[in-house]
């Protein structure tokens, strides 16, 4: 595993998000090697295959459906309100919460499907804990850092150079910017922040794609 390069002494936990049980174990786990958490990546996303081909409206199904809103959008809610009571307090410097998102949120990507309502809920979700946990020093956002090449992603497209159907620039997040956003995200809380340079993935042509703005440019009244 990647954690077995972090040091003489890597240290991984292990948690089902859709069981409440491993959850508690996995906190209070957390809670005993630290005592607090500075802050919170939600990188877990998950959607049947066969729902990510196709027809959105034919191919998901209700255990489907469930299935992606909870891990994918509900296990942040669930992480975010844990994590949220390990964090320093306000005075102390508060905390920072990070989700990860996609351009299917808000716009219809072949085949991305039921990931793309799920992301949109997570969106929401981000704009809704960024609200209550703001008055705590606590910072949250999403961020779209754009399409990666992932065994799931080969599976689901036709040609390993194509996602969803369409060609898209592998790109990654500026980690200059990203670190702004996990450190000073109170300018733009709760807002999902493109890191993808600009390109607009439903373009057939990523060199010749219109760059989308960065919603990220918004002031603190605005974004939540």
């Amino acid at each position: 595993p990647l954690v077995e390069s972090l040091g003489d002494e890597p240290f991984m936990v292990t948690a089902d998000v859709t069981n409440d049980e491993s959850m508690d174990a996995c906190f209070k786990t957390l809670e005993d090697k630290w005592g607090k958490l500075d802050f919170l990546v939600h990188a877990i996303a998950f959607a049947g295959k066969d729902e990510l081909q196709g027809s959105f409206t034919h191919n998901t199904t209700r255990l489907g459906f469930q299935r992606a809103m909870d891990i994918s959008a509900f296990s942040f809610v669930d992480a975010a309100k844990r994590a949220s009571a390990l964090m320093p307090s306000k005075e102390e410097g508060g905390g920072a919460m990070v989700s990860l998102t996609y351009l299917g949120s808000e716009r219809v990507v072949p085949n991305y499907n039921v990931m793309g309502v799920a992301k949109a809920a997570l969106e929401a979700a981000t704009r809704y804990a960024a609200r209550d946990l703001g008055p705590q020093g606590i910072r949250v956002n999403a961020i779209a850092p754009g399409w990666f090449a992932t065994e799931m992603n080969a599976e689901v497209a036709e040609d390993p150079d194509l996602v969803f159907g369409q060609q898209v620039a592998l790109v990654g997040p500026d980690p200059l910017f990203l670190r702004t956003v996990v450190e000073e995200g109170s300018v733009f809380d709760g807002f999902p922040a493109g890191l993808d340079q600009g390109v607009d993935h439903t373009e057939s042509d990523p060199s010749a794609a219109p760059a989308f703005p960065l919603r990220s440019g918004q002031d603190k009244d605005t974004a939540v």
